[in-house]
């Protein structure tokens, strides 16, 4: 009985150790990702973001388009715009409808080395990019094709930041930067995409398939903008 208790007690102890370690090195963790996060906040404000996305590739399970940023700088001497994005192609970047060639991009980050902006210029950076879009390893949060819908769930419970934005769209992905949205989804006949905002008008392409511009007036966070497509009748 004593050897049992005692065996035990140094699995609870273990146990009890690893819990400390493991909270002290994402506690580490988290003080790094939020200094980063406190970076990009510090530097850039995001005023727009206007996604363009063609939502059709059901079969493969990828999306691709464009996200237009209005971006204002916060600092003197802005060399660098440092935006989120995880794991996606970059087809080409524009800064204020020039082609720029220097950036560099590591799955997670975008580095845009820019000429050097001050305090309350305002940026246009337009990203093109495609790709399949990631869903959390918890399975909550990310981009998701189920069936005849695709969605967004904008927190990932176990991705560190929890903020899931950037998993479809390039943008400063944490709890402090607001913006207004701008989204111009394509989608098959048959098809209706949802956004967050007013829908402002649809224009049917030609080529089976129709785009939905949606539009929000209010800022929020990325984790609150969401898109979802399917089959849905709209109601009015």
């Amino acid at each position: 009985m004593k050897k049992i208790l005692f065996l035990s007690l140094i699995i609870l102890n273990g146990i009890f150790v690893f819990s400390q370690q493991y909270k002290c090195g994402n506690y580490q963790k988290n003080i790094i990702i939020i200094n980063n996060k406190a970076y990009h906040s510090d530097s850039l404000d995001v005023l727009n973001y206007d996604i363009n996305l063609d939502i059709t590739d059901f079969t493969n399970q990828k999306i691709s388009g464009h996200t237009l940023l209005k971006i204002v700088s916060k600092v003197n001497n802005l060399s660098n715009i440092a935006l989120d994005l995880q794991q996606l192609t970059i087809d080409s970047i524009f800064v204020d409808s020039i082609k720029n060639t220097t950036f560099n991009y590591n799955d997670t980050l975008i580095n845009i080395a820019v000429s050097p902006y001050n305090t309350s210029d305002t940026i246009l950076v337009n990203i093109f990019y495609h790709g399949t879009p990631q869903i959390d390893p918890s399975s909550w949060g990310g981009f998701y094709f189920q069936g005849d819908y695709a969605y967004n769930l904008g927190v990932g419970f176990e991705s560190e930041p929890h903020n899931y934005g950037r998993v479809w769209f390039p943008c400063i992905d944490d709890f402090v930067d607001r913006a207004t949205y701008d989204y111009r989804i394509t989608a098959k006949n048959g098809y209706f995409a949802v956004c967050n905002g007013t829908l402002m008008d649809t224009t049917y392409n030609g080529n089976n398939t129709h785009t939905f511009h949606w539009r929000l007036h209010n800022t929020i966070p990325t984790y609150l903008s969401s898109v979802a497509v399917s089959k849905y009748v709209a109601v009015r």
